[in-house]
């Protein structure tokens, strides 16, 4: 969810800076340290800023308490921002929607309809914006509570914001999530405006529910309205061409991609990654992983993915080894693959070392793992003692 409006809210009239006019720093330059804490994840240096913020009597302003609330919520210290919540003076309804989409990242689906109702109760002229209600149906995708969620649309519609570009795109997203891709397209379809965020997450959520077809069709749709696809559109479109008799098309998925000169980051060059893998062209894979200018965990895992699914089992090893080598966070799909290659391989002493940094790493309980070293391993009488791992 798109959460900006939290970062750029001013200052509402009459916060008073006055009594504070001696202070070496004042509450911008404050508040836009907080930002930078909260993008750069230093809570430490947050917390530093907090202290002095308290010392020096800027706790009054609301403008940096919600800040402040913002920041303690996405380091996951949602106690710290209740409190700083509560101990809020004057609070408008940013202050509110930011600790409810607090609630919501976790997701503590009990809290946010607790803070609603005191929202009513203690804030009578206050309503609800479309933020306060996207960041519940947030919590309802993340929590799958489609009950809470067709409620919450309910009151969408009552407050007249359930057309609002970012409600519809948010609800478009939660049914698709939830199983209810029927209820997605109703409300795109009814949507009056519709920019690239609504078009790609109807897209993505049709994709989800293997719409293949539909999926195509609407991107299509999209271009000839002349809405510009962005980077995401392009990294749920790639998820479709998932075998080689595909290639064709993939390739001009890919030369879409330059036609809108749209540059290559981490995230979209993954994704082609894995696309080209999956249509078997490990080739076009590597050519286009030398190119990235920004590599990270997800392209090299791309990559070594690509090599195992195709056969390349010593090209995925090496790239194992590599990211072991440069520190990188192995997740369960590079495990998986891995382990895949060693079955190529038959490398069996290789898999149980791979075995015991699984079991080391705590990548045993995941089902792509442990198959993988059935595989490996065989079914007979190493079965057991994989799952007493």
């Amino acid at each position: 969810m798109n959460e900006s409006f939290i970062l750029e809210e001013e200052k509402e009239e009459g916060e008073e800076e006055s009594e504070n006019s001696d202070q070496p720093f004042n509450s911008d330059f404050l508040g836009s340290m907080i930002m930078s804490c909260t993008s750069k994840k230093t809570l430490s240096h947050g917390m530093c800023i907090h202290g002095y913020i308290i010392k020096s009597g800027f706790m009054r302003e609301t403008f940096l308490c919600n800040n402040l609330i913002n920041m303690y919520a996405k380091s996951a210290k949602i106690d710290h921002a209740q409190k700083v919540f509560e101990n809020t003076t004057h609070r408008n309804i940013v202050s509110w929607t930011t600790m409810i989409s607090g609630y919501a990242s976790i997701p503590d689906m009990k809290n946010i309809v607790e803070l609603f109702m005191r929202m009513h109760v203690e804030e009578e002229a206050m309503a609800p914006n479309q933020f306060t209600f996207g960041s519940i149906l947030k919590g309802c995708t993340i929590s799958r509570n489609l009950k809470l969620g067709g409620v919450v649309h309910g009151s969408c519609i009552k407050f007249g914001i359930d057309l609002d570009p970012f409600i519809a795109t948010t609800l478009v997203d939660m049914y698709a999530k939830l199983g209810r891709i029927e209820y997605s397209l109703k409300i795109f379809s009814q949507a009056p405006i519709k920019d690239v965020v609504n078009w790609t997450a109807m897209i993505a959520g049709l994709i989800h529910h293997g719409q293949e077809d539909m999926a195509k069709n609407l991107f299509l749709d999209m271009l000839r309205c002349g809405v510009e696809p962005v980077s995401v559109t392009f990294v749920s479109l790639a998820k479709i061409f998932n075998e080689p008799r595909m290639l064709n098309e993939a390739k001009q998925v890919h030369g879409l991609i330059f036609k809108h000169c749209m540059e290559l980051d981490a995230l979209l060059g993954s994704a082609l990654i894995a696309m080209y893998g999956k249509c078997g062209s490990t080739d076009d894979a590597f050519r286009l992983s030398t190119r990235l200018q920004s590599k990270d965990v997800i392209s090299h895992t791309a990559l070594l993915v690509a090599y195992a699914q195709n056969g390349f089992d010593h090209d995925a090893m090496i790239m194992f080894h590599g990211m072991i080598d440069e520190n990188m966070k192995i997740d369960s799909f590079a495990i998986a693959a891995v382990l895949g290659a060693c079955s190529g391989l038959k490398a069996s002493k290789a898999g149980k070392e791979l075995h015991a940094y699984a079991i080391r790493k705590g990548f045993i309980s995941d089902i792509s793992v442990r198959n993988s070293l059935i595989t490996i391993m065989g079914m007979g009488k190493k079965l057991s003692y994989i799952f007493a791992a």
